[in-house]
């Protein structure tokens, strides 16, 4: 599959997507009787999100260069390994809690972006994933206190 094609694709999505959001943030409500609305942030990102395909879908059209580069096997493999640890990370979200399984999602998209077996790094990336966690939760849960699912352990 070319390039091109999948940048126009890809771009055609997200602008859906993106346009998707602002019309479910104003059905939010954006505004409130004491501020921002439940709809703000998505109004945000939803904005974002449209603005940034609609500029990749111009540049996709426009550019010849990397119209004829072809995607591999190899790449839409990573790509799929990784949509399915996010899918996997996702199923467990609402029954193990937003944080224990987290550190399990990116250890997995790790190795699938580069795959490595030696103690060393895999140590590395586990205490890299479980500092993350641990940050995650002491700015969201803790700080912030974002109603997120709690897992059996209680977070």
């Amino acid at each position: 599959m070319r390039i091109a094609t999948l940048d126009t694709a890809a771009a055609a999505l997200f602008l859906a997507f993106g346009v998707w959001i602002v019309a479910q943030a104003f059905a939010l409500g954006v505004t409130g009787d004491m501020g921002p609305g439940p709809g703000t942030f998505p109004l945000i990102a939803g904005i974002l999100v449209t603005l940034f395909a609609a500029a990749t879908l111009v540049r996709s059209r426009r550019s010849p260069e990397g119209s004829d580069d072809v995607i591999g096997v190899a790449e839409i493999a990573r790509v799929a390994g990784i949509l399915a640890a996010i899918l996997a990370y996702l199923a467990v979200f609402g029954t193990l809690g937003a944080f224990l399984p987290l550190p399990f999602l990116m250890i997995a998209i790790s190795l699938v972006i580069h795959a490595r077996t030696d103690a060393a790094w895999l140590g590395t990336i586990a205490a890299i994933s479980v500092a993350f966690t641990v940050a995650c939760f002491l700015i969201f849960d803790v700080g912030l206190r974002v109603l997120l699912p709690e897992g059996p352990l209680g977070f």
